[in-house]
């Protein structure tokens, strides 16, 4: 049985030509007599977003360039918003010194469960986490990929509060681990790895070195960003392993600030140009809430007074984003869709101005402490509303408003 696009394809059944149907010539003279051709397959997407046609070497954009960009050339970016990040602590003896008060491990627990935790999932909601630790010469998961903060920070606490930092790390073993669990992430997914270290050593292994042996098996793995933070002096073949995936990063903290707003740096999705976009299937389940009696969720088997129901399943889950255990489907809130989006696009920068009308509050401002205006489109902007556009709204309103203009 021949289906309509074999039919016009000419694939099946005699051959026509165009000639034949529209005369010699004419199916030249416009686009709209011009024979079938199949041309979504032929259209790419640049780095800068921007859709072309693959058919020719000059790369023509099918759109104009301003609906690829924001005004003021604010581009598009491409990140990898859907994140599995692997979090590998030193778990050490090293962690005991008191550089960081009150102590190494205390500092650093402190930070990932006030701050760095909480804001990763409120940033990158569509994201997954998994912990591991390195302590004893050994590496262990001690939570697998999650999307659920309340989980992630339970977990972590309670490691630190019935146990101490003891022993060695090793680093090989930590990332052994975490490659061979990294291969059951999905295709569409941006592989992180962020090692937060303090050791002056990595107890590993003879045949096994940091470098090269690790380093050559990191650098064979495509789509895997690496970033390491280190509370104790630079370890050389640290940074080397570092320096051989192809996303990574180094850093020497200098101090608790300095290491809290290097820790505050991964928070933001870095930009993926590797991944190709797929589709994927989502569910949003409604929560639902019973005061009379408990329910028992399956994803914790715990019993409680407010799940939210599997649209394809009707399982019931405590917590979202996560994969429905049943069906498991991808399950989500839409606002969440709407706070990736944010991260399609770079903050515009603000810059102090000493007087000016607010755009936001209309509110009048004459100090340079209090007021600062938007370099892409001259906005004036006090203190509370920039603070409010970059850290919660993530766009500048002036530059929104300007875009139909």
């Amino acid at each position: 049985m021949e289906s309509v696009e074999d039919v016009i394809l000419g694939e099946g059944g005699p051959t026509v030509s165009g000639e034949d149907l529209m005369g010699d010539g004419m199916q030249d003279d416009h686009s709209w007599v011009q024979w079938y051709q199949r041309s979504w397959l032929e259209i790419e997407e640049r780095e800068d977003g921007v859709l072309v046609s693959s058919d020719t070497s000059t790369k023509k954009s099918l759109f104009p360039k301003s609906s690829a960009q924001h005004p003021s050339g604010v581009t598009a970016v491409k990140r990898g918003l859907i994140r599995f990040l692997y979090l590998v602590i030193d778990y050490s003896d090293s962690m005991r010194f008191q550089d960081y008060k009150p102590n190494r491990v205390d500092f650093l627990i402190a930070d990932l469960t006030n701050n760095f935790l909480p804001k990763f999932f409120k940033e990158n909601p569509l994201s997954y986490i998994s912990i591991v630790v390195m302590r004893d010469g050994e590496a262990h998961f001690l939570t697998r990929m999650n999307g659920q903060p309340k989980f992630q920070i339970k977990k972590l606490k309670e490691f630190a509060i019935a146990n101490n930092p003891s022993g060695q790390c090793s680093i090989v073993k930590a990332i052994d681990l975490v490659l061979k669990s990294s291969v059951d992430c999905p295709m569409y997914a941006s592989r992180e790895i962020l090692i937060l270290w303090g050791s002056l050593s990595s107890a590993d292994p003879v045949d096994t070195p940091i470098h090269p042996y690790l380093s050559d098996r990191v650098a064979q793995e495509s789509n895997l960003s690496f970033t390491v933070i280190s509370l104790s002096p630079e370890v050389y073949a640290i940074k080397k392993l570092a320096e051989s995936a192809g996303g990574a990063e180094f850093f020497v903290a200098i101090n608790q600030s300095d290491f809290s707003s290097r820790l505050a740096s991964v928070l933001v999705p870095k930009i993926n140009t590797s991944v190709k976009p797929v589709y994927i299937k989502m569910g949003f389940p409604m929560k639902t809430s019973n005061t009379t009696r408990l329910v028992k969720c399956i994803c914790h088997k715990d019993m409680q007074s407010s799940v939210y129901v599997c649209p394809q399943c009707h399982g019931f889950v405590c917590e979202i984003p996560t994969n429905c255990a049943v069906c498991k489907l991808t399950l989500v809130e839409k606002d969440m869709l709407t706070r990736v989006h944010r991260l399609l696009y770079n903050v515009p920068t603000f810059i102090a101005k000493e007087k000016g009308t607010c755009f936001g509050c209309d509110e009048f401002f004459d100090n340079a402490d209090d007021g600062s205006v938007c370099e892409n489109c001259g906005q004036d902007f006090c203190a509370s509303c920039a603070i409010f556009c970059q850290d919660t709204l993530k766009h500048c309103p002036g530059c929104l408003t300007s875009i139909g203009s």
